[in-house]
């Protein structure tokens, strides 16, 4: 874990080097780009949701749960143990 840890570090310090020698109008133009690349993403993901809401149905289906531990079948006791016919199920 520590080779980890190591080499995670030295791949930042150089990362972080090659930033710092960057021109101020790269570093900029970068820093747009990510910026729009961001917001390109942001917006599709709303356009798909609205999109989604839009076209599923407008009525909300309400039903009772249902307990599955009641949905013992008939005549078999609870507290035997499971068998491998039980594990199909």
């Amino acid at each position: 874990m520590k080779a980890y840890t190591t080499s995670i570090s030295s791949w930042i310090d150089t990362m972080d080097r090659r930033w710092k020698q960057l021109p101020a109008r790269e570093s900029r133009r970068i820093v747009l780009y990510s910026f729009a690349g961001y917001l390109l993403i942001t917006l599709v993901i709303i356009v798909q949701v609205v999109y989604q809401l839009n076209a599923g149905q407008n009525t909300m289906e309400i039903k009772h749960i249902s307990n599955p531990v009641a949905k013992v079948k008939a005549g078999k006791n609870i507290n035997e143990p499971k068998t491998a016919e039980d594990e199909r199920e």
